[in-house]
């Protein structure tokens, strides 16, 4: 059973964006299982794979904004940058001190609030948007 979903009120409205938003939380999930079972090459198998969507959908997120003409987006790369930047710190500690709980609690608040919370401003330029139309 994973820990992690999408609530309703973290859906943004575009389909792609939610869809991995939710594909994070679910390589979070697996993560987790590796580091329950104290997994070493799991829990770097899917940082790696994280790794990996995470830039994919940082760069795919900024296209659809872009494409929606976000007035935000410029605000919206620079916070991008801050959680890239914590993200890589997190890998740097992680290399020194190996995977932990500590490390688990300091990527979900990467995740959740430097990600994915950072978005509910692009779900309210969505929703003027709709009703304009």
């Amino acid at each position: 059973m994973a820990a992690f979903r999408m609530a309703p009120s973290l859906i943004t409205g575009d389909i792609q964006i939610d869809n991995e938003h939710e594909h994070l939380l679910v390589l979070a999930d697996r993560f987790a299982d590796f580091l329950k079972a104290n997994n070493d090459e799991g829990c770097a198998g899917t940082i790696v794979e994280l790794t990996e969507a995470l830039e994919s959908h940082i760069e795919n997120e900024e296209k659809i904004m872009a494409r929606y003409g976000y007035t935000n987006l410029e605000e919206h790369k620079e916070q991008h940058e801050k959680g890239k930047k914590r993200y890589d710190a997190l890998l740097k500690k992680t290399a020194r001190h190996g995977y932990n709980n500590g490390f688990f609690d300091d990527l979900i608040a990467i995740l959740a609030d430097d990600l994915i919370t950072l978005d509910m401003d692009f779900r309210g330029y969505l929703k003027k948007m709709s009703h304009k139309g």
